[in-house]
């Protein structure tokens, strides 16, 4: 060191290497921070892991089935330049095919279903909104290089995401009656156009240093019309808001969970296990093997990355024979792409030799039992009558190939109060099925109880099934039941229970 260089001060000298950090610039960091985060009672955290869900709040204002329902139209989801509302139908057409217009198939099948549907004696007549809704949901429920399945339902799946990771904290006493469907009133998810086009000879291009451009990329609008393109920015904004004017989320009302809309009628009718959601396994509802496959893809991988490669797998290798016997590096050479390339081949082929093996035992063992063979009743394809054992036996399929061959295949909605769930996804489509199932429950109540009203006052009888639904009862179990299940209450109470207690129980128990 030269003589004319000044000395550093004590209290300047850093111990390590670190750059030194006065305590004013220190704290001007820490205050930064607390900008750029926000401090409020809102926050929004990926909760992916497997949880129970308690089936008795399926149907409330702040479940995922609220959520789903906020959409009453494809259209609320389709993000437009001019951010107009298309409502009529020449707008719903235009909208449809600038948002998806790239992929043939898409495009062909729509005008197909549109002229299919609308009357041949009047070809100048526009077709009605119900027609269009429906001709989409026919024609965007396939997998190809443009991913029209997977961005067509993207902003619905986002848009439920969000609703589920908003979490609001009770520190603060003013957000004590904060609800989601209060904070998020009017909010809303929509697809914008993708700045590169999802088709295979772009994804085999090198792209540039830094995020890649989305396939499906969406943005979030406020009540406002603020559009936002991550979920930090809409934390960060529900929080400056709420420190502004915590009264302004107080002042909206609750609504009522929404449901007689275009949206979910239109999918239903096409098959009722279909939903607004779009999980890639609603496509493989007719084929065991394909929904298998896709699970073992979908692990431990995005949604994003799987469409368009499984189509290109498909293409190739259609079904489980044709996967047993193709090359390993063929395959890596079209899946390598997702990661696990190596693994993922050799899990193939090698689950799909299982398959074959399980499929064809059990058909030897269907042809040896004669007690099935001379029932009145079609069996099913011993594809579609496969156990949790025999799904868990086969290579790479654990609790999450298990519950989609439960839900998709068998067509079984879980029962009881609660319900363990392993994967995010499914977790959504089990809330909002299980909501659906709650809410027409209900509906069906209320409808028996009106029945029931017009019927006292024309002085007619009542019907028991009537009176039942009209007070929440659904007989599932049968009448021959009902005396035994009495008959061991009574006497289980009666071991337990002094005299006066057991007379009390008989005097109640007689008509």
């Amino acid at each position: 060191m030269s003589a004319n260089a000044a000395s550093p001060s004590p209290k300047a000298e850093a111990p390590t290497a670190n750059a030194i950090v006065t305590p004013d610039q220190s704290k001007a960091k820490s205050t930064k921070h607390k900008k750029k985060t926000g401090c409020g009672p809102f926050s929004i955290k990926s909760q992916k892991k497997s949880g129970v869900l308690y089936l008795r709040s399926m149907d409330s204002p702040t479940s995922v089935f609220a959520a789903v329902n906020k959409y009453k139209s494809i259209t609320d989801a389709l993000h437009t330049e001019a951010n107009s509302e298309h409502q009529t139908n020449s707008d719903f057409r235009s909208l449809a095919l600038h948002h998806f217009g790239t992929c043939d198939k898409f495009r062909n099948d729509f005008e197909v279903h549109i002229n299919n549907a609308t009357s041949p004696y009047f070809s100048k007549e526009v077709p009605k909104q119900s027609v269009l809704e429906s001709s989409f949901h026919k024609s965007v429920r396939h997998i190809c290089f443009n991913a029209c399945f997977l961005r067509a339902y993207a902003p619905i799946r986002d848009h439920c995401f969000l609703w589920r990771d908003l979490a609001i904290s009770n520190s603060d006493q003013s957000a004590a009656d904060l609800t989601k469907d209060r904070v998020l009133n009017e909010w809303i998810c929509q697809l914008t156009k993708p700045q590169l086009e999802p088709n295979a000879t772009n994804r085999q291009k090198k792209q540039p240093k830094g995020k890649a451009p989305s396939i499906c990329p969406t943005i979030f609008v406020s009540n406002n019309a603020e559009e936002f393109s991550t979920r930090s920015k809409v934390e960060k904004h529900l929080n400056n808001v709420y420190t502004d004017s915590p009264e302004s989320f107080l002042r909206t009302d609750i609504t009522s969970v929404p449901t007689n809309n275009l949206l979910n009628g239109c999918i239903t009718s096409i098959n009722p296990l279909y939903s607004p959601l779009g999980l890639l396994e609603e496509l493989f509802l007719d084929d065991p093997w394909r929904l298998l496959v896709s699970t073992i893809l979908l692990n431990k991988t995005q949604r994003p990355q799987v469409d368009c490669i499984f189509f290109q797998f498909l293409q190739k290798w259609p079904d489980a024979l044709s996967t047993s016997l193709a090359d390993e590096e063929k395959i890596f050479n079209v899946i390598g792409v997702l990661g696990l390339g190596n693994k993922r081949s050799k899990s193939l082929i090698r689950f799909s030799k299982e398959y074959l093996e399980l499929i064809e035992s059990k058909r030897s063992a269907l042809a040896d039992d004669d007690t099935k063979l001379l029932s009145d009743e079609d069996p099913k394809p011993v594809e579609y009558t496969l156990s949790m054992k025999e799904v868990k036996s086969l290579h790479q399929c654990g609790v999450y190939a298990w519950t989609a061959y439960q839900l998709f295949i068998l067509k079984e909605l879980p029962e009881g109060d609660s319900f363990e769930v392993c994967d995010h996804a499914l977790q959504l489509y089990v809330e909002y099925k299980l909501g659906v199932h709650l809410w027409d429950e209900k509906s069906e109540r209320h409808h028996s109880q009106a029945v029931g009203k017009k019927k006292r006052k024309r002085g007619e009888e009542v019907d028991a099934t009537d009176e039942n639904r009209s007070n929440g009862d659904t007989p599932r179990s049968s009448d021959k039941d009902k005396p035994r299940r009495s008959k061991k209450r009574k006497k289980k109470k009666r071991k337990g229970t002094c005299n006066g207690a057991v007379e009390e129980l008989d005097k109640s128990a007689t008509p």
